[in-house]
């Protein structure tokens, strides 16, 4: 999770998280235990002080993040990727995100 914020830092002057370990329940919607609970997952709220919500058209400052963050090599992926967009590999859409990018390992 942190290298993928540094890596994130590093294409952006600043990376908004909403939730890392706390801001999240301990289940998610479909009641699997969160990856949150563990430190493996982060939620990204904006990038460059602009939202994730209501930027999530395609070709747009949330797809062009989720292509970035899936060039890195794959031992550094996320292995969910969750958004309003589905681009294959580890990310998938999901209605209940339009408000930020989630990224679990």
């Amino acid at each position: 999770v942190l290298v993928l914020l540094r890596y994130l830092a590093s294409r952006y002057s600043e990376v908004t998280v909403s939730s890392l370990t706390n801001g999240h329940s301990f289940y998610t919607a479909s009641g699997n235990v969160s990856a949150h609970s563990f430190g493996l997952a982060v939620d990204i709220a904006a990038l460059n002080g602009r939202p994730i919500l209501g930027n999530q058209e395609p070709g747009g400052l949330t797809e062009r993040a989720l292509r970035q963050i899936m060039l890195l090599p794959k031992r550094l992926q996320p292995t969910e990727l969750i958004s309003l967009f589905a681009l294959g590999g580890p990310s998938f859409a999901l209605a209940d995100h339009a408000d930020h990018i989630h990224a679990g390992y």
